[in-house]
């Protein structure tokens, strides 16, 4: 959290595959489109836990990721969405 706060205040959220629950301590499987969000507001509880209000911009596929961190960090394309087509 505190490489995004200190950042551009960015960044994705992913939905967990259905069968997650056996790799939730390591990398459980997620769903290759994402949200990525800006951080509008945040506060730190004293147990060091987030709330935070995200507000979401735009929709991504995941291409890649790394696992230098210990959360989970990638390459994503940006991906356009027509809500009048059709």
């Amino acid at each position: 959290m505190r490489d995004s706060l200190d950042g551009d205040r960015r960044f994705a959220m992913a939905v967990l595959r259905p069968g997650w629950e056996p790799f939730y301590e390591g990398r459980p499987p997620i769903f290759e489109t994402v949200v990525i969000g800006k951080i509008v507001k945040h506060r730190k509880l004293p147990n060091g836990e987030f709330l935070l209000l995200l507000r979401g911009e735009e929709r991504a596929k995941v291409e890649s990721e790394r696992e230098d961190k210990p959360y989970r960090i990638g390459r994503v394309s940006r991906q356009i969405v027509d809500y009048f087509d059709g």
